[in-house]
């Protein structure tokens, strides 16, 4: 099991760094995490009526950086 620490930056704002990680079995296993926090992040964000058009995930181990997810989205009126 490996520690896995999940820096987000939402939009412009400075990237939130994770102090305390998580265990998972693999990498594949922190990459399914890193989606599933993308899909939620941008849920809550859309329902609270914010705008923003990014969420950006840094996954870290004890070495360094090791993947980015990102989620970006636009919603235009065409009418």
């Amino acid at each position: 099991m490996g520690l896995y620490y999940f820096d987000i930056q939402i939009g412009d704002a400075p990237r939130s760094v994770d102090e305390e990680g998580e265990r998972f079995p693999d990498l594949d296993a922190a990459r399914v995490e890193a989606g599933l926090a993308l899909c939620n992040l941008g849920r809550d964000l859309m329902q609270s009526g914010q705008t923003v058009s990014q969420i950006t995930i840094w996954v870290r181990d004890e070495l360094g950086e090791v993947m980015l997810a990102k989620l970006e989205f636009r919603i235009s009126r065409l009418n």
